[in-house]
């Protein structure tokens, strides 16, 4: 009997998980479909603002705003697979946070209407590796527009639009971001803080850790360190500045190290 009672114990906890398993999942996808539809969102009117790509929007408006750290960012935009202190119902919370984000700032009138219809036979990791394509392409704009660098940019653009042509990639199936030379964009202002921010939740869509930070250093010579931590390596440590309009990269010293949008290249 106290065997029958274990293994009975044993179904139930096994049936209890996979059903929370597979909520995770549907809750993962529908924040994937609102995050598709920001980034193919292009140059529309949302209220009395124009704007070029709504995902893009959303992204810098989330970190400029400072409502969230950058741990809940991080859940939000690169480590979709991964829970919140293990913890499912917070981790599912950060995502309608997320989704709440997106339903306001672009006005969507029937964001149950962009549900996915078929939420069967999820694959987590699939749906996180997506979700980081089109975030990490909105992050990676946002820095280039903070750093002006766009001579390079426009190439790259170019070369993305070609390789589309032959094989698109699952977050769109329109356009790519659209990028302007610099002589008709003016860069993007950011805050130390945040341009930290920024480069940290990028650096993760690229290869995702759940340990990451952007710490402030005020010591005379305003710099900011963004860190993040690997499980089995050394961790990526980064100084940036800004001297006389340009962003650096910076060693302990406070000497240039070479422009940060030189740094962007490297990932």
């Amino acid at each position: 009997m106290k065997l029958f009672c274990l293994l009975l114990s044993f179904i139930i906890v096994n049936v209890s998980s996979d059903k929370t398993t597979e909520y995770f999942k549907r809750e993962v996808a529908i924040t994937n479909a609102l995050v598709e539809y920001a980034y193919n969102m292009k140059n529309s009117i949302v209220g009395d603002k124009r704007i070029e790509n709504g995902l893009v929007h959303v992204i810098k408006t989330i970190v400029l705003n400072g409502n969230y750290t950058t741990e809940i960012m991080n859940h939000m935009f690169s480590i979709a697979e991964n829970l919140y202190l293990k913890d499912i119902d917070e981790t599912v919370n950060i995502l309608h946070k997320f989704n709440g984000e997106i339903i306001s700032e672009l006005q969507i009138a029937d964001p149950d209407a962009l549900r996915p219809t078929d939420l069967t036979n999820l694959v987590l990791k699939e749906l996180a590796d997506n979700r980081r394509r089109c975030t990490g392409e909105a992050l990676r704009y946002i820095l280039r527009l903070a750093t002006n660098d766009f001579a390079d940019f426009v190439d790259n653009v170019t070369n993305l639009v070609e390789k589309r042509r032959i094989d698109p990639p699952e977050c769109s199936n329109s356009t790519i971001l659209r990028a302007k030379t610099p002589t008709v964009r003016k860069a993007l202002d950011v805050p130390l803080y945040e341009m930290c921010q920024f480069l940290v939740l990028y650096m993760n869509t690229k290869n995702p850790s759940p340990q990451i930070a952007a710490e402030l250093v005020y010591d005379g010579n305003e710099t900011c360190t963004a860190t993040k931590i690997y499980k089995s390596s050394d961790p990526d440590v980064f100084v940036i500045k800004k001297m006389k309009l340009i962003w650096w990269q910076v060693d302990k010293y406070h000497k240039q190290v070479m422009p940060l949008k030189d740094l962007l290249r490297t990932f």
